[in-house]
């Protein structure tokens, strides 16, 4: 379905003021989606390494970093060498990490896993990403924003409603996916 249809349809469908809308905010998403196909998985890393970070103590403020620029390092608002030393840690050890601070629940940890060895195996991201692994990294998003909200601000607090919530998604999508697999 292209975004011209979309629109389209949009029009069709809203009155003057949500189709306004729309195009103010859900079409400029949809296009980055369109663009970059792994935006949500990207989006995901950012916030499990940033939890990371926080965990290991990098951040000396509450200000938090993905990046860092000249700036950046002389503030003193980050340990540069660690903040450099995690950022080049695989997915895999910041998960591990995660689960043994015990932000992630087992099933969340299988989950991210999974989708971890599923991106290891996307190459070319404007051919070879399947329709499942785009709806798999749309659901790891959510449940990698809900355990970003709550370790957030400092001190990390792992909000164990949020670790609870993101479990019971974790299980329904492992479920789903086994379903698929048989």
């Amino acid at each position: 379905m292209s975004l011209d249809y979309l629109r389209e349809l949009a029009e069709k469908n809203l009155c003057d003021q949500c189709f306004q809308k729309y195009k103010q905010i859900i079409e400029p998403t949809l296009e980055q989606w369109r663009s970059n196909p792994l935006y949500l998985w990207n989006h995901s890393e950012m916030q499990i390494q940033i939890m990371v970070m926080k965990l290991e103590g990098v951040y000396r403020t509450e200000s938090i970093f993905w990046e860092l620029d000249e700036e950046d390092e002389k503030s003193g608002e980050v340990d540069v060498e660690s903040f450099r030393r995690i950022q080049r840690w695989s997915m895999k050890r910041k998960l591990d990490c995660l689960k043994e601070h015990g932000v992630l629940g087992q099933k969340t940890y299988e989950l991210l896993n999974i989708a971890r060895k599923r991106r290891n195996k996307i190459h070319d991201v404007f051919s070879g990403i399947s329709e499942d692994d785009y709806g798999l990294f749309n659901k790891i998003s959510q449940v990698v924003t809900t355990l970003f909200i709550g370790n957030l601000y400092p001190p990390p607090i792992v909000n164990l409603d949020l670790i609870s919530t993101s479990e019971r998604i974790a299980e329904k999508l492992l479920c789903d996916l086994k379903s698929k697999d048989d």
